[in-house]
Parts: structure tokens; sequence; C-alpha cells
């Protein structure tokens, strides 16, 4: 139980935040991501701590799979348009 501690201590803080291809193709799927929710409330009747970093450890891989990047930002699109019945409305026309 220490070992997988200390795992999923070293992995949910960033140690280790490259996944396995295989592992990568494991998050992907819903019923994998289901059942280790359920190992994750399974584990937090047993021990609260460990249940929290394998919680940490699950969000930072599905976000880590998803694509997005650890801290999210706005993106700036450079370019709109308006479209063209719209250019001359005033406030007050609303």
């Amino acid at each position: 139980m220490n070992l997988l501690r200390l795992v999923a201590l070293l992995y949910a803080s960033m140690a280790a935040p490259r996944l396995p291809a295989n592992v990568e193709a494991m998050f992907e799927k819903d019923l994998f991501k289901v059942a280790f929710l359920a190992l994750i409330i399974w584990v937090g009747s047993k021990d609260l701590q460990l249940s929290v970093l394998l919680a940490i450890g699950f969000v930072v891989s599905v976000n880590h799979v998803s694509g997005r990047r650890l801290l999210e930002t706005f993106r700036v699109e450079q370019n709109t348009s308006v479209m063209p019945a719209c250019v001359k409305m005033t406030p007050g026309g609303l």
C-alpha cells in the first residue's frame, strides 16, 4: 500500500507528466474512467489520503489525454467579422 501511495504522490505532483500510449488509450475509454472513479470511491472508504491522491492523478490524466494544458487561458480571436446588417446598428436600436 505504501508503494501505491508513493507512486500516486509522485504522479499527482507532476513528477511523471507523460503517460505511455497504452495508458492514454485506456483513459480515453468511458468504461475505464467509470471503473477508476469506482476505485477512488472504494479506496476512499478505506484511506482518504490515498483516495485524494488518486483523484488528483485521475483529473490530471484526463486533462492531459484530452489535450488541454494544465492551466487554461482565454484565446483572443483576431479575425472577427460582423454581419453586414449589424454594422449600422446602435445600442438604442436593439
